[in-house]
């Protein structure tokens, strides 16, 4: 009863994030700088999850772990479409964005979560795929779309673009409809994009292993 109480209070995403991480492990490159960034975004998002436990357990604020866990973990995925589509020029954005992050942290509040950071990283980070993947289609790379780096740079994108729709709105009534029984608008969203983020992620670093061993 009191594993199942556990599993309960952890919850079926963060056992999920858990598995992923644990796959990554056992699978990852550690020579390949692109399965070092992911390893460390799932690493990064283990450590969140725990701290948030912690923390909330003992009736804290969350608020501040959680705005630099954002700014890092969007700045690493922009740092990985950099390094997939080879375009130097992502690094000056890179910087505008940790710039704009830290300032707007600066003149608001470390201790309050700043939806505008999420949401700006997130909106960069899908218009620069569009952009960049539109450009591979004029150029009529077409083997770009069926290989492991398109499942990796593709990995985040319905994340961001389904939490920045539920953080977007700020409207907890909104959030809160529900759609079955019990289930909200907000915990669909919340699992439908998280899954298809890790699994995108574990499919990337399994194809990747598999390649290596053949």
């Amino acid at each position: 009863m009191a594993i199942v109480e556990l599993l309960k209070n952890i919850g079926f995403i963060k056992l999920y994030i858990v598995l992923c991480f644990i796959l990554l492990l056992f699978l990852f490159n550690s020579k390949n700088k692109n399965h070092l960034l992911v390893v460390s975004i799932v690493s990064l998002s283990v450590f969140n999850e725990v701290l948030n436990y912690v923390l909330l357990a003992n009736k804290f604020s969350v608020s501040f772990n959680s705005n630099i866990y954002t700014v890092i973990h969007n700045s690493t995925w922009l740092v990985i479409l950099k390094a997939i589509f080879e375009k130097k020029k992502l690094g000056i954005i890179l910087l505008l964005y940790l710039i704009f992050s830290f300032t707007t942290l600066l003149l608001t509040s470390y201790f309050i979560y700043n939806f505008l950071i999420f949401i700006t990283g997130a909106l960069l980070y899908c218009t620069l795929f569009i952009f960049l993947c539109y450009e591979k289609l004029l150029k009529e790379e077409f083997d770009f779309f069926t290989s492991n780096n398109f499942y990796l740079v593709f990995a985040p994108v319905m994340f961001f673009l389904g939490l920045s729709l539920i953080f977007g709105f700020q409207n907890t009534s909104l959030a809160q409809i529900k759609i079955f029984q019990n289930f909200s608008l907000y915990k669909f969203i919340t699992y439908f994009v998280n899954i298809i983020y890790y699994t995108f992620i574990n499919l990337y670093i399994y194809k990747e292993y598999k390649i290596r061993n053949e």
